[in-house]
């Protein structure tokens, strides 16, 4: 179990520094890393706008997830609670990441649009 909790919780951490280094604009955009939106992947402006919009939900997700996962570990939960745990924490990354696509993909059309109407 201490595995599985310690594989958890360094994902959790490695999401999060990938949003943070594509927002901050420290991570291109690429084929391996980060959000894999066609309109986020547009150009570097998209992509990093798009990781800004998305890092307060992926954040919240990945916080909730690493808490779900050492739940169990610190309350000393039997097997059955610990999965409901950690399955509830995997939920919990699921929407963050979700709602910080949803984020991402307006913030990245509202980039193309102002770029668009600057172009005029």
């Amino acid at each position: 179990m201490l595995v599985a909790v310690v594989i958890l919780v360094l994902s959790n951490v490695l999401v999060v520094a990938v949003v943070v280094a594509a927002a901050r604009g420290r991570l291109a955009p690429n084929a391996l890393a980060g959000l894999r939106i066609p309109s986020v992947m547009e150009s570097a402006a998209t992509w990093q706008a798009g990781h800004r919009a998305a890092l307060p939900a992926v954040v919240v997700g990945c916080a909730v997830a690493t808490v779900a996962s050492v739940l169990p570990l610190v309350t000393g939960w039997t097997d059955g609670e610990a999965a409901a745990s950690i399955l509830a924490g995997c939920g919990a990354l699921l929407a963050g990441t979700a709602v910080g696509g949803v984020a991402a993909h307006r913030a990245a059309g509202r980039v193309e649009r102002d770029a668009e109407v600057a172009g005029r």
